[in-house]
């Protein structure tokens, strides 16, 4: 398989995700984080996956992303039940899935050029 150097037009490049500690660019964090090819919003989410709301929510939703992966911790978790009639009311479907699988898949879609956001919970 022929891999080659990420060349996109983005300025966030997640490099690692380990001990509950994500590595971007230059920084490392180890609070929630929100994520998008060009800015990474540190105070945006809830403390953990579970406790995710309608409020946080709005944030994203401003920025019109065509696709939303949310990194639950080292286990993937569904979305809460009380975030479905908001989902409802905007059509959004958000990917759920380990914060690892989603470091690697917004990875690619960044690198595609999608405008993709990232909800990424450490823990």
């Amino acid at each position: 398989m022929l891999i080659q150097q990420d060349s996109g037009d983005h300025s966030v490049h997640i490099k690692r995700f380990e001990d509950g500690c994500l590595h971007i660019n230059d920084r490392t964090y180890q609070q929630p984080l929100v994520v998008t090819p060009n800015a990474v919003y540190t105070d945006w989410l809830t403390e953990t996956f579970l406790q995710l709301d309608a409020k946080s929510l709005e944030k994203v939703v401003a920025l019109e992303p065509d696709v939303i992966l949310a990194g639950t911790g080292s286990k993937q978790q569904l979305l809460p039940m009380s975030l479905e009639p908001f989902c409802a009311q905007y059509q959004l479907a958000i990917d759920t899935m380990t914060t690892a699988a989603a470091c690697r898949t917004f990875a690619i879609l960044a690198a595609e050029q999608r405008k993709v956001v990232a909800l990424l919970f450490p823990n």
